[in-house]
């Protein structure tokens, strides 16, 4: 029952201007004490999400696209599926917080609770508490699934509309949702996504929200509940089987001992590529997924990364050989902030020769289709490339961009 009264003809108290009957009252209609749990539990989510969808048409649709963006910055195309809607809005009323830290749904159970049946209200409680998660499928008893969040070990059940049958029974199955614990049993709340683990995507999804939670200097329950597009973005990659591109830098000042038995200690699995802007770079001699550098001058060691893995051998290795050296993150895709002031520089170079190593691998159509790579092969290859940025320099405006340039230019 209602813990405050209102008559079907006065004003809705939620705020929207309706009468009582044809607003917050029209939910009474989701609730169907004689169904089955599931479908009653189900009815009850669908009338708190219809009622927030309502409340806050208005305030949503001017701001909708910038969180979409949001929602969408780990995944790989950036587009949100039509039938992936449900859970962005469910991100969207559970999880994202506003400027003083509160959901939307928070807010609007904490002005409109007392107005809900008690149904509706524990539903919508329950719903705030909630998170994106992905869980192991490991059991399945009849319209009882058994979980295990793979993020946090933990055991739950779900109530199902109809009993579990996967396709093939020898391969893990990962789900990812959002499960909500209400009175009457778990269950999921909108779309769930499901993939066939046969290429170790549990233990990679893991590994990376540990290391984004190591970035962030967060906890994992804190990044499942406030954090989901982290969740969503890494099972994109999961079941694409795309490994997720960090371009992980990091720096610390090095002295001329450091430097020199870094130096010789790398010279078994490194390769010397190039000396330039005052640096030695160095990449592994063994083939290693995308951009993964070493540069070393007289005063720092900088380096870069683009996927975990190679991340974390580096880490193992600077433990043996640079124990004395503190390093500071210049930038990561779990991170936000621009690199520290003092170290922006450094981090600048690092884009340049990143930038620059692209450039030398892409096809142009001013070099008849061939790569600058292939062009500095040639006679007079150098000459045909410094004309070619000398044009590209009469375009740029950026003083970034022509910085860009003049290292090409020394590269070449």
């Amino acid at each position: 029952m209602q813990s405050a009264k209102v008559g079907r003809n006065d004003p809705c108290p939620c705020g929207s201007g309706k009468k009582f009957k044809k607003c917050c009252g029209e939910l009474q209609d989701f609730l169907e004490p004689n169904a089955d749990p599931f479908t009653r539990m189900g009815n009850l989510m669908t009338g708190v999400k219809v009622k927030l969808d309502q409340f806050y048409d208005r305030e949503i649709k001017r701001a909708r696209r910038e969180l979409q963006k949001h929602f969408l910055r780990f995944t790989l195309e950036g587009n949100l599926p039509r039938d992936h809607e449900s859970l962005f809005s469910d991100w969207l009323w559970f999880d994202q917080l506003d400027d003083d830290g509160d959901t939307l749904a928070y807010l609007y159970l904490k002005s409109n609770g007392n107005y809900m049946e008690t149904p509706l209200k524990d539903a919508l409680a329950a719903m705030n508490l909630s998170y994106l998660s992905v869980y192991e499928v490991v059991s399945s008893d009849g319209l009882i699934l058994e979980l295990r969040d793979i993020f946090l070990d933990r055991k739950c059940e779900v109530i199902l509309k109809e009993p579990w049958q996967p396709d093939n029974q020898d391969l893990s199955v990962l789900l990812m949702g959002r499960v909500v614990r209400m009175a009457d049993g778990n269950v999921f709340s909108g779309m769930v996504l499901m993939l066939q683990e046969d290429d170790e995507q549990k233990e990679f999804m893991i590994e990376h929200l540990q290391h984004a939670g190591e970035l962030q200097e967060d906890t994992i329950v804190n990044l499942l509940k406030f954090k989901g597009e982290i969740v969503y973005g890494l099972f994109d990659h999961a079941y694409k089987k795309t490994h997720v591109t960090l371009n992980h830098m990091e720096a610390a000042i090095i002295d001329a001992a450091a430097k020199e038995k870094l130096l010789q200690s790398l010279s078994a699995s490194y390769n010397l590529l190039h000396a330039a802007a005052g640096f030695q770079w160095l990449a592994p001699a063994a083939s290693k997924d995308g951009y993964n550098r070493i540069a070393v001058s007289d005063q720092y060691i900088v380096t870069s990364h683009e996927v975990l893995q190679d991340l974390n051998e580096w880490k193992q290795l600077r433990q043996k050989l640079l124990t004395d050296q503190d390093f500071v993150v210049l930038s990561d895709r779990f991170l936000t902030n621009p690199p520290p002031p003092d170290l922006a520089k450094l981090w600048f170079t690092m884009v340049k020769d990143r930038e620059c190593e692209a450039w030398l691998a892409t096809p142009h159509a001013e070099l008849d289709g061939k790569t600058p790579s292939e062009v500095l092969d040639e006679e007079n290859g150098r000459q045909r490339l410094n004309k070619m940025l000398d044009e590209m320099s009469t375009r740029m405006e950026n003083e970034e961009a022509r910085e860009l340039l003049d290292y090409m230019r020394i590269r070449i």
